[in-house]
């Protein structure tokens, strides 16, 4: 086979395998697509909300240690054994 063959020989092949590669990766259809986004967005949303509650509480576990650290220490520093 002759170089010119095996250039059309390659570019056939070339374009049965861009031909294949744009059937199976071909997008599906708008209505599809929109379900599918809003149905990740939803996901998203509902996952993100429980972050947020978790975030909250946990804010509140530290805010309420971190009170009684302070006065537990101001209670230690106005204690009359603690003055000299």
């Amino acid at each position: 086979m002759n170089n010119g063959g095996k250039t059309l020989l390659a570019l056939l092949g070339g374009a049965l395998a861009g031909a294949a590669a744009g059937l199976l990766l071909a997008p599906k259809k708008g209505e599809e697509v929109r379900k599918k986004i809003s149905e990740k967005a939803k996901n998203l949303s509902g996952d993100l909300s429980q972050s947020w509650e978790v975030g909250v509480q946990k804010v509140k576990e530290y805010a309420g240690s971190a009170k009684s650290e302070a006065k537990s220490y101001q209670n230690d520093f106005n204690s009359p054994t603690g003055k000299n």
